[in-house]
């Protein structure tokens, strides 16, 4: 008789603790800025709850479904093909600070690449299990999924969103080598990378300029390493136990961005 599987409640109340935790850091870094261009300091936590109660309720709909479903081929290619869209999609959009990332919806956004992530899981898990025992083999197993991986992360490159791709080829690496693939393989997909990683870094001014704010942020303290420098002064003004809920200053118009890209400088 097949064994009945139970939620996992300690996996479960940890996910319930970060994401009520996640939910009120989001009101901690924002409510001044929110209160300043909105007028109401909890526009972006309410919407950040609303996120969080919307996942909630799809993580619910997924416990309650036979896992073999989601290796089904249909819902792999479909929810594969469904991604490229999205990522096509967003190019014929109006673009946000410069790039083609979002799909607004009502004052809700949707980033395509991040979806990306969980159909790229889903295929190679799906792929690789067809594949079991010829992981290795080149026109076989690797071949086709450097095609889907190069299609996704491409898109996701021309946005512009370099981490998210970069992102995507180490998922995909974590998944090859744990489904047996030779380290020669990930060595070679490395060597071949390096040019182009090096003309998509370093030939392009302002992700260039990231670097060298990384490595001396104190060169333009005003200018490119503004931002590392406020996140500093952020981490080090807590500590090691914090300065307590709601009482940082560095996000109080010092530290840009505060409630997303430099949200754990908050936390910290």
């Amino acid at each position: 008789m097949a064994k009945t599987l139970k939620p996992d409640r300690i996996l479960f109340l940890v996910t319930l603790a970060l994401v009520g935790f996640g939910v009120a850091m989001v009101f901690s870094s924002s409510a001044i800025v929110a209160k300043e261009k909105f007028g109401d300091p909890n526009y972006f936590a309410f919407k950040q709850l609303i996120s969080a109660t919307l996942g909630l309720a799809v993580m619910f709909i997924i416990m309650k479904v036979d896992y073999h479903f989601y290796r089904h081929p249909a819902l792999v290619f479909s929810v594969l093909a469904l991604v490229v869209g999205l990522l096509v999609l967003v190019f014929f959009l109006a673009a946000a600070a410069n790039t083609h990332r979002w799909i607004q919806l009502s004052g809700f956004s949707v980033q395509p690449s991040e979806i990306a992530k969980l159909a790229l899981i889903f295929f190679l898990a799906y792929f690789l299990e067809k594949r079991k025992g010829k992981v290795n083999d080149v026109t076989f197993t690797l071949v086709p999924i450097a095609v889907i991986v190069g299609l996704l992360a491409g898109l996701i490159v021309l946005q512009p969103d370099l981490g998210t791709a970069v992102a995507l080829l180490l998922i995909s690496a974590t998944l090859l080598f744990v489904a047996g693939l030779d380290l020669r393989w990930i060595a070679v997909s490395v060597i071949l990378a390096l040019p182009a990683f090096y003309l998509l870094i370093f030939r392009v001014a302002y992700r260039r300029q990231r670097i060298l704010a990384f490595l001396n942020p104190w060169e333009e303290p005003l200018g490119r390493g503004f931002q590392i420098i406020q996140s500093l002064i952020s981490v080090g003004a807590g500590g090691i136990a914090g300065l307590g809920f709601m009482e940082g200053k560095q996000k109080l118009f010092y530290l840009p961005e505060a409630h997303t890209d430099f949200i754990f400088a908050v936390v910290g």
